[in-house]
């Protein structure tokens, strides 16, 4: 998890804006907590908030991960993504079976699990490293969905308790990938909001 901050820090320069989407969202809240004075303006798509009394759930699906062969792990990925994709298969099915395709052969490779074990390791170590470090004050853009199929009601209520003076855009019918489902109106949104006059 230090890793990744670093890696944040040092590809952002003295100040810098965060966008990041799921996982990615997660991580650009802990950069903001833990460099407040480093992050200029947040947004934060289809993401989540965690505590520290989540490391454990997260330790467990690591361990858990390790133990499906790759053969049972596959389709059970391939199911999940395709959940997360279902507003974009009923717009676009060729669209969303070209997802599927290109990401076939990562799902059979162990490769990949090792990226999702190490993955849960970082969800692990994040939430205890922020748990002292409240989100700032800072300019917040949440975007979200009213049917995203892996964040529930619950979650998206929690991300934006946490961010109470956050800007926010409820895509509707977006699922979990608003950026692709109605990509021109997740553009704009992110855009007025970086380049608007907000201190």
């Amino acid at each position: 998890f230090d890793a990744v901050m670093e890696r944040v820090l040092e590809a952002g320069g003295d100040r810098f804006d965060l966008l990041g989407q799921s996982l990615g969202g997660w991580l650009a809240q802990c950069a903001a907590r833990l460099h407040p004075q480093r992050v200029r303006r947040l947004a934060i798509a289809h993401s989540f908030v965690l505590e520290a009394r989540h490391g454990c759930r997260f330790r467990l699906g690591g361990r858990v991960l390790r133990a499906l062969p790759v053969a049972v792990l596959a389709p059970l990925l391939r199911a999940r993504i395709s959940t997360a994709l279902a507003p974009l298969t009923a717009r676009d099915p060729e669209a969303s079976e070209r997802i599927l395709q290109m990401l076939g052969p990562s799902l059979r490779d162990p490769g990949f699990r090792a990226m999702l074990v190490a993955q849960q390791r970082i969800l692990a170590a994040s939430a205890a490293a922020v748990a002292a470090h409240p989100p700032p004050a800072l300019p917040t853009l949440i975007i979200d969905s009213d049917d995203d199929p892996l964040l529930g009601p619950g979650l998206r209520a929690q991300l934006r308790a946490a961010w109470p003076a956050a800007r926010t855009l409820c895509v509707t019918g977006a699922g979990h990938i608003s950026a692709m489902v109605e990509t021109d109106r997740f553009i704009a949104a992110v855009t007025d909001f970086l380049e608007g006059d907000q201190g």
